[in-house]
């Protein structure tokens, strides 16, 4: 009996310790002083937070007030949806704080969070580069979603044109800490919200090399995400209410710069905040950890010219400036192309200087000298691209041959299901190019799911010599359509689709075949039989659109099959 009490004893002693480990730094935790007041011409928010629209705990009230008393400008609201339509059409001033409702998009190879589109009736694409086209044509932003999340990565890197990364996920990284990190993460956040939070992050140092990879072929920004939900969910029925909305507000936290103050009008006003985060004009803050109040990194150019975070510029002659008004001192990285080119510590003055004299995409990284998370990236900076035009190489061509295969006017039938109704023509166009029309009414019969109109070719063919399908289309208004091939092999039929966009305007549109997504047939992983292609569709249907009823025209041109070529 004396051996199980003293075991016991021993039992509870090791209890308390460990208990005592996860609490003891939170009484040492203390936020660092900013005494600045927030410049006018920034205003401070959050990006990438879940309402009831979708999966989160609050409503769009609830997450105001939160914002309010941690005295944000504005929040990002991204419920799931493609796009949610309540979510994207929730833009207003509430609780003094602005509201800008967008949406995250489930994509076929993860999560988009896009802000600063129009609510249509045909709903987002599937397909990545699609949807980041679409919201492109909107001026809107979208940045890739938590990219290396554990559950939900996004795994098409062939990608382009998009606004940028999160690079810091707040959501992502908590699920790293597994299900003994859960419960130190409960205990640390009844005693100290703050802390709690900021442990769970972590030196993304990944995030930044996918980052900055992208930046040596074009322009994208980085951004840090909080994916708030305010509830952690436990199982389907089950969720834990927390962390609050108002806590984790107080974590990540973006600086958007802004020419002139926000206006009364909220869609004017969010405008202005989606234009600027689409330039790269802002900066990322761990707030918990200090705020950030008085910062500023702007370029000077060798003949004086001022140019703010996300700016190009051919003038390779001038200065990185950093204003750093600060009581404590700092750790400053500066990189080039991604890599490590000058490093500052205890940098303890109001202003620092940086002499660029060479081409380069430069961004910077700031972190507290001292303390806990003095690892972790206080303020990361949006980049500034100098790039002297004499520098410039001289790349080789590559370009598409293209064959024609639907030269027939009788190449097409048209299908479609029993209510829907449609029409196909052969006509010529002013400049005596053929052209196939396709009129449609598309109808929702009762009970059944689906109802489309398709021009159909149901010949089989060989196309293993080419890398994809070309055409123009227009349609009498802006709208979204699918093309389609099937493949049989070993008597098993595949079916692949990939949409695209077409308006009033003639668009040529390419789509190579490695490109499509299998919608019906084994899923074996294997790569489409392009040698026993047995049907192409050319379609409208119901998935496009939120509508019962659907009236357009559809026209194509010049259908043909490409291969590449490249300039010897």
């Amino acid at each position: 009996m004396g051996k199980i009490k003293k075991k016991l004893k021993y039992f509870f002693l090791l209890i308390i310790f460990f208990i005592l480990l996860i609490v003891y730094p939170l009484f040492f935790h203390k936020k660092e002083t900013n005494n600045n007041i927030l410049p006018e011409e920034y205003i401070k928010g959050v990006f990438h937070v879940h309402s009831n629209f979708s999966d989160g705990k609050g409503d769009i009230n609830e997450i105001t007030r939160a914002a309010q008393r941690q005295k944000l400008d504005f929040v990002i609201l991204t419920d799931h949806g493609e796009p949610n339509l309540k979510c994207a059409g929730s833009t207003s001033f509430m609780n003094n704080v602005l509201l800008i409702g967008g949406s995250e998009f489930s994509l076929d190879c993860g999560h988009l969070a896009c802000a600063g589109f129009n609510i249509e009736d045909y709903r987002f694409p599937n397909e990545p580069q699609e949807a980041i086209n679409d919201v492109n044509s909107y001026n809107g932003f979208s940045f890739i979603s938590h990219p290396l999340d554990n559950k939900i990565p996004w795994t098409d890197w062939d990608v382009n044109s998009f606004t940028g990364l999160e690079v810091l996920s707040s959501y992502s990284s908590a699920r790293r800490i597994g299900v003994t990190g859960l419960f130190s993460f409960i205990i640390r956040y009844m005693i100290n919200k703050e802390f709690a939070l900021i442990n769970t992050l972590h030196y993304p140092e990944d995030n930044l090399k996918i980052w900055d990879s992208f930046n040596k072929k074009g322009k994208y920004s980085g951004i840090y995400a909080l994916d708030a939900h305010a509830q952690i969910p436990v199982t389907k029925k089950i969720n834990l209410n927390f962390p609050s909305y108002e806590s984790m507000f107080g974590i990540l936290n973006v600086y958007v710069k802004i020419e002139n103050p926000l206006e009364n009008n909220p869609h004017i006003s969010s405008k202005i905040i989606i234009q600027n985060i689409k330039k790269g004009n802002f900066f990322n803050v761990i707030e918990g950890i200090a705020s950030a109040n008085g910062f500023d990194n702007y370029y000077v150019t060798s003949s004086g010219e001022k140019l703010d975070m996300g700016s190009s510029s051919e003038n390779v002659n001038g200065h990185i400036i950093f204003e750093l008004p600060f009581e404590f001192p700092v750790d400053i990285i500066i990189k080039k192309d991604g890599k490590n080119i000058y490093k500052v510590k205890n940098y303890f003055k109001n202003k620092f200087e940086f002499k660029v004299n060479k081409s380069g995409t430069y961004r910077s990284e700031i972190f507290l000298s001292k303390g806990r998370f003095r690892k972790l990236p206080w303020i990361i900076t949006n980049p500034f691209f100098l790039n002297d035009s004499a520098e410039t190489k001289i790349e080789k061509k590559s370009g598409l041959k293209e064959i024609s295969i639907f030269d027939n006017k009788k190449a097409f039938n048209i299908e479609m299901n029993p209510a829907s109704a449609g029409t196909i023509e052969y006509n010529i166009t002013d400049n005596k190019s053929p052209f196939f029309l396709m009129k449609y009414h598309l109808k929702k019969e009762e009970n059944k799911k689906n109802f489309w109109v398709s021009l159909s070719n149901r010949e089989t063919r060989d196309l293993s010599d080419y890398k994809g399908i070309s055409f123009q289309a227009s349609s009498a208004k802006r709208m979204r359509y699918w093309v389609e091939f099937r493949t049989l092999s070993d008597k098993k039929e595949k079916w692949y689709r990939h949409s695209f966009l077409a308006d009033k305007n003639w668009r040529k549109i390419n789509i190579p075949f490695n490109k499509f997504s299998l919608i019906h047939g084994p899923e074996d992983g294997s790569n489409p039989d392009l040698s026993r292609i047995r049907a192409i569709f050319f379609s409208v249907n119901n998935s496009v659109s939120n509508l019962n009823e659907i009236r357009g025209e559809l026209s194509l041109k010049a259908i043909s099959v490409f291969s590449y070529f490249h300039e010897k």
